[in-house]
């Protein structure tokens, strides 16, 4: 199940775009909320590296990911 969301999210990178839609599956695990309720903002594509800020459930998280490591997602009060 998760090689659909990297496969996706890789796909962006190359095409140099972002989508909400990978950006909120990838965040759903770290940040402990269902990716249906997680709203994104702020996405930004360079290279192999895609950021974003993620928010759920009144918490704000600044989000990334950069190709062949993990997700990364730290709460911003």
């Amino acid at each position: 199940m998760e090689r659909i969301p990297l496969i996706l999210f890789m796909a962006v990178m190359v095409a140099g775009c972002t989508s909400p839609r990978i950006s909120s599956t990838l965040s759903s695990g770290i940040i402990g909320c269902p990716s249906d309720e997680i709203k994104i903002s702020d996405e930004k594509a360079f290279g192999s590296v895609h950021e974003w800020v993620a928010e759920c459930r009144g918490k704000r998280y600044i989000c990334s990911y950069t190709y062949g490591s993990n997700t990364n997602c730290k709460e911003n009060p």
